[in-house]
């Protein structure tokens, strides 16, 4: 769990240092995603995904235009569902 709350600040601080951020949303005005592109329209730095009942979905990190790092997966319930390493792959 340590770790987790590491990356997450980690991924803020990175977030926090780039590119203005874009938002997209739902037909039902619920949030649905939100993170940065770099110059070549790659999505780059940290992203959210969230489902349209307002519950984050997927938070991680692209460099690139790919995922890289630890992602964290939740249901729509908004619990924990599993965390993934791509920088592995």
């Amino acid at each position: 769990m340590k770790t987790i709350i590491v990356i997450l600040l980690s991924n803020l601080m990175i977030t926090l240092a780039t590119a203005q951020q874009t938002k997209t949303y739902y037909d039902n005005g619920q949030l649905k995603e939100v993170g940065s592109y770099d110059k070549n329209g790659k999505k780059t730095s940290e992203w959210k995904y969230y489902y349209n009942n307002g519950h984050l979905l997927e938070i991680g990190n692209f460099k690139v235009g790919k995922r890289t790092g630890y992602w964290i997966f939740y249901g729509e319930n908004g619990k924990l569902i599993n965390a993934d390493n791509y920088s592995k792959k």
